[in-house]
């Protein structure tokens, strides 16, 4: 209603989206309803992102912990998640398929090993340039865009074959259903060099098909075995998080745990790391890891599983809420019986030494802080 020539410089010209008919900025759209959970007694809501036009919300009765994939991924929206009981997996068709709240279905996250060894058996009668063999075979599990494949069996019987000669592989074990969808098993035998011997890849066969007869030489194998001393996720793996590296990381008890980089079903026990305390989250800034603990905290540093170092902080400050942690651009930052700790590369202490007195901090009931970076 005035020129804006008469505005003085501490005030607006436009104004939009605004009431100004009682001089106060009052927006003209209040709060929408985005969402109507249909579960009660929710602890973790996730916004799903798809190619729905509609928004997905995800929502559980336990504290659960949500990583999208490390992998490249424009059709399934995979998601791996810890907390609502074993780990799990789940993509678009799973989290929507069916009725009731969201996610509606979902894979272990890990694939199991074969529990028994296969049995390998000559055929033929060659009698020159014996060759002497072990056999191992894999699950492959199918998520999706994406195939998974388990740790190797126990290696069969040891078998010499003949130039002419075939060997028959069977007494596979029969794979398990419940939460899994194993649709293919891998066959690898040894082959000996120079300097070392190695499992290379032969076929891959229906989970369903009860023996296969190989008849390859040496030259018409694939690959080596690559899932050597890889695990299932422990069924009490919580606190998931991505990390830089493509791995993911998670712990259970006073052990924290990664994943192969980029292959998230994978947890090789060798990569595990230990601390002295039991934990109560995991946190990142840049390429470390910290551990908070009912304790110390713990700086787990290093670029890749398997060459990460731990260090202790020496600041003796307990995380009394898990859902308080988070990381933001300066590090991470949770809550303990004294105030706000924040722990990153350039401070490591109480950041809300300043604001409160340790009875005032108690007064505000630490233990249920949910921290949030907005």
């Amino acid at each position: 209603r005035m020129s804006a020539t008469m505005l003085s410089d501490s005030q607006a010209q436009v104004a939009n989206n605004v009431k100004l008919y009682s001089r106060e900025l009052r927006y003209w759209r209040g709060p929408a309803l985005d969402f109507n959970p249909s579960i009660s007694s929710i602890r973790s809501i996730y916004h799903y992102y798809s190619s729905d036009p509609d928004p997905i919300w995800l929502t559980w009765q336990a504290d659960v912990d949500v990583c999208t994939s490390p992998m490249t991924d424009v059709s399934d929206y995979r998601i791996y998640y810890t907390g609502d009981g074993v780990p799990k997996k789940s993509n678009h068709s799973l989290i929507t398929t069916g009725t009731g709240a969201y996610p509606r279905d979902f894979l272990k996250m890990g694939v199991p090993a074969p529990t028994g060894a296969p049995t390998a058996t000559r055929v033929g009668a060659g009698t020159t340039n014996p060759e002497s063999r072990y056999y191992v075979y894999t699950y492959v599990s199918t998520f999706g865009a994406v195939t998974e494949e388990s740790a190797p069996s126990p290696p069969s019987n040891l078998a010499t074959i003949y130039t002419g000669d075939s060997c028959t592989v069977n007494g596979f074990t029969t794979a398990p259903t419940t939460d899994l969808n194993i649709t293919h098993i891998r066959i690898y035998r040894t082959v000996t060099g120079a300097n070392t011997d190695s499992y290379e890849y032969v076929t891959e066969i229906a989970v369903a098909t009860a023996s296969y007869s190989d008849s390859l030489t040496a030259a018409q194998l694939g690959e080596v075995l690559p899932t050597i001393g890889w695990s299932t996720p422990p069924d009490d793996l919580t606190g998931l998080m991505p990390l830089p590296s493509g791995a993911l990381a998670g712990f259970a008890g006073d052990t924290v745990y990664f994943s192969e980089p980029f292959y998230p079903h994978a947890w090789p026990l060798r990569y595990a790391l230990n601390v002295p305390y039991r934990i109560i989250g995991l946190g990142i800034y840049g390429t470390s890891v910290v551990v908070m603990t009912e304790r110390y905290p713990y700086i787990i540093s290093g670029g890749l599983p398997g060459s990460m170092s731990v260090e202790r902080v020496p600041i003796l400050e307990p995380c009394v809420s898990k859902q308080s942690i988070v990381s933001d651009e300066y590090g991470v930052v949770y809550a303990s019986p004294n105030g706000l700790v924040g722990i990153g590369s350039e401070s490591r202490g109480l950041t809300t030494k300043a604001l409160f007195r340790r009875d005032e901090w108690q007064a505000m009931t630490p233990e249920d802080i949910v921290g949030v970076v907005a």
